[in-house]
């Protein structure tokens, strides 16, 4: 059984897997899947162990609070960098959180949204302190809070070697690699992208072909109180 600790309502932090996490109670799949098992997409992880090596700097795209960026960071080690990206600010105040409490030093992280383009984009009204997926809060062209929007070609300049780049952006996932190829292009990185399906799943495809990858589906099935879901391997 893992220790949980009641923290200002509505979060809690728990002793799990990787280490010590916030999150917020009300969150009904990551922060579910924290407090019953430690953990969350374990299975994702376990995969990241495999494509990861110590030195490597990666960009994670849609941080949520940490759950993977932690074991992100150990598997780059000292000298590796984790860039994480995470525009919600009440999520990315748990991000934070999580890095600091778990002595990471090797993350740096952005409350950025990432796109095609430099500029703003917005949040729909969220309430935290109701039952609900904030993972699944997807960035709107108007709403009630506006958000730094980065075009990452443009922020990283090529400075760095990027080895592995993880994206999970509730629909913006073309866009972002759209903002990320003058990268892409240079450095061949491993990708693992979500693809939720729907409209957006054909031009997210076609435009990872045109980059000239190989696309492989990964197939994580979550705990047993929700249903699986579908990434891209690249």
């Amino acid at each position: 059984m893992n220790k949980i600790y009641q923290l200002a309502m509505p979060q809690r932090m728990i002793e799990g897997r990787h280490g010590f996490f916030v999150y917020n109670k009300n969150d009904t799949y990551i922060g579910t899947a924290l407090e019953l098992y430690g953990e969350y997409c374990e299975h994702e992880v376990d995969l990241f162990a495999k494509l990861v090596s110590e030195g490597d700097t990666i960009l994670e795209i849609g941080a949520n609070c940490g759950s993977q960026t932690v074991p992100l960071s150990k598997f780059v080690g000292n000298t590796g960098r984790v860039y994480a990206f995470e525009p919600q600010p009440v999520v990315f105040q748990n991000l934070c959180a999580n890095l600091s409490i778990n002595g990471v030093h090797n993350v740096r992280a952005f409350p950025f949204a990432c796109g095609n383009k430099n500029g703003s984009i917005f949040l729909p009204n969220v309430n935290y302190h109701d039952a609900g997926n904030f993972g699944m809060v997807q960035m709107q062209e108007s709403g009630t809070e506006r958000v730094t929007l980065v075009k990452l070609d443009d922020l990283f300049k090529m400075n760095e070697k990027i080895k592995f780049i993880k994206i999970d952006v509730e629909g913006m996932e073309s866009p972002v690699i759209s903002g990320l190829s003058e990268i892409i292009n240079h450095f061949k990185p491993s990708m693992y992208v979500e693809n939720n399906g729907g409209d957006e799943s054909k031009v997210l495809i076609e435009l990872i072909w045109s980059l000239g990858y190989k696309i492989y589906w990964h197939i994580t099935y979550y705990p047993t109180f929700c249903t699986y879901q579908k990434q891209f391997l690249i």
